[in-house]
């Protein structure tokens, strides 16, 4: 009866005070209202972070870095794709070794690449109105985001509406070609 006893003990008290096991990952701070997740209050992480450094923080301790984080979502891409989701991804080839770490992860005939192009001056005037980047971003980009210059299809969002620019990209998937931008671009490097 003894374990009888002890049951009604811990329902008359729920849990208070009742140790469920150790953990570095989360703390939950009831009396202020707070979890915080590796140190991070997690209602800041939901405002200020992403999905992707959320989630290396509570594999690795701390929050990645930038090549760390694009690392991540390359793999996190990568996965996704594999697993059979059609997936459209909004990526800055903006480094020579984010190009290469996406040749060797896709699945190279699956892959259209769509080259987004706008004068700078509208890019710049964009930036400003939206204000969610840093000022001057674009300027620093422009001449770095199309120098692999191999594309599937180019839109020009300076000229072109978006919906005109999704309409010619859905054309243009009825009738790809082969090798897509992104084989022809795998096939012109050393081995991977």
């Amino acid at each position: 009866m003894s374990g009888e006893s002890s049951v009604r003990e811990l329902r008359a008290t729920g849990l208070q005070g009742v140790s469920l096991g150790e953990t570095e990952i989360a703390l939950v701070d009831g009396e202020n209202g707070r979890l915080i997740y590796r140190g991070h209050d997690a209602e800041q992480l939901a405002h200020e972070s992403t999905f992707e450094a959320t989630a290396f923080l509570l594999w690795n301790g701390r929050l990645p870095d930038e090549a760390e984080l694009s690392d991540l979502r390359h793999r996190a891409v990568a996965g996704m794709a594999a697993a059979g989701n059609n997936i459209v991804v909004d990526h800055l080839f903006s480094e020579p070794w984010r190009l290469h770490d996406c040749l060797a992860l896709f699945s190279a005939p699956n892959v259209v690449l769509v080259g987004v192009r706008c004068p700078l001056p509208e890019l710049i005037r964009r930036e400003q109105v939206r204000g969610d980047r840093p000022l001057g971003l674009a300027a620093r980009q422009f001449d770095r985001v199309h120098v692999h210059g191999i594309y599937d299809i180019e839109c020009d969002t300076g000229s072109t509406s978006a919906r005109d620019c999704a309409r010619q990209i859905k054309e243009f998937l009825r009738h790809r070609p082969s090798p897509t931008a992104f084989e022809r671009m795998r096939s012109m490097l050393p081995v991977l």
